[in-house]
């Protein structure tokens, strides 16, 4: 160690006021309030002009006195203090590089967290996309193969039904009697041809049908609503036995 760094250490008072530093500047401070608080002191000629200029001197002699001694006691320690200040600024230093290589390795390390995760995020979420995709494709692959056996059991029941009918139809039936014929009293026949000034009226039986029972019309003489399916359709139904629901292609221009 040098022999500055071995300098006498410097001895802080424990009260400064007992100090005889303290005590001169004191002395030369009490001296000049006294001065100044001369009773009837005022200045009213050149002679107690002179005298307050003179108080004035003292004052300010007595500040600057007080000055230097303070000085005189805080200078040393002042110095001690930014010696002791700079010796331990060099000691913490090298923490400071060490401190700031740290922290850039936990950020980098955060940072590769930060991107593991969102990298993670990013491929669960696209996982569970297609995972939904698939879900749905096969759900719509299961629909239409619904509808596709349901298109071929009803094509099935249609075929049975016209076999059946077709084999009924080769069946004679069994010869029935037939009932002796019922021969109605002679009623007059009626008028058929009207006249009345100069006009004529022709009265004729004519065949007609009336439908009472919807269930028991034979199926040819029933006919298909087709807008009403296509009507249903549009709504949503997406399976009509004996019928073939697809997409087509509509061209729309404006």
């Amino acid at each position: 160690m040098s022999t500055t760094d071995e300098a006498a250490p410097v001895i802080i008072p424990g009260d400064v006021r007992e100090t005889e530093t303290y005590g001169h500047a004191k002395t030369q401070v009490d001296a000049a309030l006294a001065a100044a608080h001369v009773d009837g002191l005022e200045v009213t000629d050149e002679e107690s002009n002179a005298r307050v200029v003179a108080i004035l001197g003292r004052i300010v002699s007595a500040r600057k006195d007080a000055e230097t001694r303070r000085k005189a006691i805080t200078g040393p320690i002042t110095a001690a203090k930014t010696k002791i200040d700079a010796h331990f600024k060099e000691l913490v230093g090298p923490l400071d590089g060490a401190e700031q290589g740290l922290k850039a390795q936990v950020a980098i390390y955060q940072r590769k967290v930060e991107e593991e995760r969102r990298a993670a995020e990013a491929k669960a979420a696209a996982e569970a996309a297609e995972r939904e995709r698939a879900a749905r494709e096969e759900a719509d692959r299961q629909r239409r193969i619904e509808e596709q056996k349901a298109v071929l059991r009803q094509t099935r029941e249609n075929e049975e039904a016209a076999a059946n009918q077709r084999e009924a139809a080769t069946i004679a039936p069994d010869p029935v009697p037939e009932p002796e014929p019922v021969i109605p009293d002679a009623v007059p026949e009626a008028k058929k041809t009207h006249h009345s000034g100069g006009a004529s009226a022709t009265v004729k039986k004519v065949w007609k049908a009336e439908v009472i029972d919807e269930a028991q019309v034979p199926r040819e003489f029933c006919k298909v609503h087709l807008p009403a399916i296509n009507a249903a359709v549009k709504n949503g139904t997406r399976s009509i036995p004996g019928v073939r629901i697809f997409e087509d292609d509509q061209v729309a221009v404006r």
